[in-house]
């Protein structure tokens, strides 16, 4: 079982390392389909920009290079300053081709007039392709073309207007990237309508979320692009969607949802069954599951010492693989198998912390499985009830209850709750004169509580106040909130219990400082 452990960790390590750096990648990645102008400016005119807000009065200068042509300059200044109306735009376009007749300069051959319809149909393919640079360069000449009727007027407005706002959009997009500024470059990326988001955009996207920590936000935003994504035709290794499920499923793995890991390689290979990365990758998570559904056959054996030696061995899987970090989030089922062991073996703060670290781990799950999650409550209250934490025991099932509709889980929490109320059971105790000194709880085993030595009732009153005592001492540093596992309100909780035992106990056996 080691070797075959060490063996998996490796080969999966080798493999998930290659999806990491295409994950990583993606950042090197060209943003968007803005222009980098490095050519000779041939053309420039000044102008002074009109309008509301900032913009009004500002000077600024419109320019054509070498390699570019006045209907490509035109579209890029309008956009960049909210200019939508069609008369300027034209009125632009042929200010700066006059100004390029004055420097006899001739654009390239491929931006030369064609009809209306040739621009437009080439426009439309630059669309589909995400280039909105190329795109509205062709809408504006063929706004210019000789030919151009009513009806193609029309339409070329509302297309150039759009075009217009996914440009600027994109760019804005594109900038906030660079600069690092992930947040603004996720809220522009929302602002695009859904056409003019391109696959790379997408994961582009997810990529932002990731830089600013947002694991399960990124996971949802690549979970939703391949919700949507064309599944058709063969999925080659370097396209976007592939690279999209390879790096969901890492993402899903270091937040220890092995379910939703899972789904990433299942759309792929549902589209194609034979796509060779995927399915390598897809096998090895099976046997990594394999592993799992092994240690759950020895906790149902009740073999708890050797399930947490699996554990251990999954567990350095997860560390070989992900990196010692990531693995302690990426191992809920496992903290799940240890909290259900170090139950059974009454080691109580550890099974507990446990799964409040696999509950706390479910939260970032995207729609995790209820029944998973469910089952993680009910374990949490197996545990509590061992603990005698009768209050956490019944919120537990309460929570799963809610989750899952089932009698077994109801008939636990109906015991859970009676226990609960023999165990909050007060009465008014008196001292030896008869006098009332308040509410303690009857049912509670306060000697246990306080770890006391069982012939504890066999010793004289001295000898009992001195165990008390020490053992009170004992127990306030055992129980002290900041050293203990298992949470600071179960350790609030375990030093008020234990107060509230010494003084009844202190009180009945008459020691020194007590009620009498």
């Amino acid at each position: 079982q080691k070797a075959e452990a060490q063996q998996l960790a490796k080969a999966w390590k080798e493999v998930l390392a290659v999806d990491e750096a295409a994950w990583a990648a993606v950042d090197s990645w060209v943003i968007a389909n803005v222009s980098n102008k490095t050519g000779e400016v041939v053309a420039a005119i000044p102008l002074t920009l009109s309008g509301k807000g900032e913009a009004d009065g500002q000077a600024v200068r419109v320019e054509v290079r070498a390699g570019e042509d006045a209907h490509g300059a035109t579209f890029e200044f309008c956009a960049a300053h909210n200019i939508r109306g069609m008369d300027q735009v034209t009125q632009l376009t042929q200010m700066l081709d006059a100004k390029l007749d004055e420097k006899d300069y001739d654009a390239p051959a491929h931006m030369q007039l064609k009809t209306p319809n040739e621009h437009m149909k080439r426009a439309q393919a630059l669309e589909e392709a995400h280039d909105y640079a190329a795109a509205g360069a062709e809408y504006v000449r063929a706004f210019k073309a000789p030919g151009l009727t009513p009806t193609q007027k029309q339409e070329l407005t509302q297309r150039l207007t759009s075009v217009m706002g996914a440009y600027s959009a994109v760019k804005t997009y594109a900038t906030a990237w660079q600069g690092g500024k992930y947040a603004e470059a996720v809220t522009a990326a929302g602002s695009l309508p859904a056409q003019f988001r391109s696959d790379r955009l997408h994961l582009t996207v997810a990529r932002a979320h990731f830089h600013q920590g947002k694991i399960k936000e990124s996971l949802s935003s690549i979970t939703n692009y391949l919700t949507n994504v064309d599944k058709l035709g063969d999925w080659a290794d370097e396209e976007p969607r592939v690279i999209a499920a390879t790096s969901g499923a890492i993402l899903a793995m270091r937040l220890g949802d092995i379910d939703k890991a899972k789904k990433m390689y299942q759309i792929v290979l549902r589209a194609d069954p034979e796509q060779k990365k995927v399915k390598g990758r897809y096998q090895m998570l099976k046997t990594f599951v394999r592993m799992l559904s092994d240690i759950e056959e020895l906790l149902n054996k009740s073999k708890n010492h050797d399930t947490i030696k699996a554990v251990d061995r999954a567990n350095l899987v997860l560390e070989e693989v992900l990196g010692k970090e990531a693995a302690a989030t990426a191992g809920t089922r496992l903290l799940l198998f240890q909290c259900k062991a170090w139950s059974a073996m009454k080691f109580h703060d550890d099974a507990i912390e446990a799964c409040n670290l696999a509950i706390e781990q479910l939260q970032n799950h995207e729609n995790p499985d209820k029944k998973r999650v469910a089952e993680a409550y009910i374990w949490r209250a197996e545990a509590n009830s061992r603990d005698e934490s009768w209050d956490d025991a019944v919120a537990d099932l309460e929570v799963a209850v809610s989750k899952v509709n089932s009698q077994e889980v109801h008939a636990k929490l109906r015991e859970a709750k009676h226990q609960q109320s023999q165990w909050n059971k007060s009465e008014v105790q008196h001292n030896r004169r008869r006098e009332e000194v308040g509410h303690f709880y009857v049912h509670r085993p306060h000697k246990r509580i306080l770890d006391l030595p069982d012939n504890i009732d066999e010793l004289d009153r001295e000898q009992k106040c001195k165990w008390l005592k020490k053992h009170y001492h004992k127990m306030s540093l055992r129980w002290h909130p900041d050293k203990v596992k298992g949470g600071k309100k179960r350790a609030e909780r375990k030093i008020r219990e234990a107060s509230e035992a010494k003084e009844l106990l202190q009180m009945q056996w008459e020691c020194r400082g007590g009620r009498r």
